[in-house]
């Protein structure tokens, strides 16, 4: 896995969990060209809703997301590569994306959610299947990704 300076499929964040059993530190989101075009569509519908006082954040079933513990999973550290960055592209060959899906956390999380909040800022968290665990991606702003894309 490598920071890119261009566009990728994949975008790296910093994730966390409330977990006492699991760990996670980041989490690799897919941008697929219906994602792209969903959130542009969401993010205008939000922007819309923000001018209301009440509004807070919309909220979307959405499986773009894994969640990974770095160490554990061989992965590169998401502080050493993010730095002060909130996001970044990364490339991904398809013999790590396999490997990463089977190191992901997500085979033991449900109920994925994408969230926008009134400032256009985008987070995902998931949930444990058997547990009350929460997962969470940092949130960042949707409109500069989307924006580089």
């Amino acid at each position: 896995m490598q920071l890119s300076d261009k566009p990728t499929a994949h975008i790296l964040v910093r994730a966390r969990t409330d977990s006492e059993s699991d760990s996670c530190d980041l989490a690799i989101i897919y941008l697929s060209e219906e994602w792209k075009k969903q959130q542009q569509e969401r993010l205008e519908i939000a922007n819309a809703l923000a001018k209301d006082s009440d509004f807070r954040s919309l909220c979307f079933r959405d499986e773009a997301v894994n969640f990974y513990e770095a160490a554990k999973n061989g992965l590169p550290d998401a502080d050493e590569l993010l730095g002060d960055k909130c996001w970044a592209f990364v490339v991904i060959d398809d013999a790590e994306l396999n490997e990463e899906d089977e190191a992901s956390l997500d085979s033991g999380l449900d109920c994925h959610r994408l969230v926008i909040d009134f400032n256009g800022n985008l987070k995902y968290t998931a949930y444990g299947k058997y547990t009350s665990d929460e997962f969470w991606t940092d949130e960042f702003p949707l409109q500069e990704l989307l924006e580089k894309l």
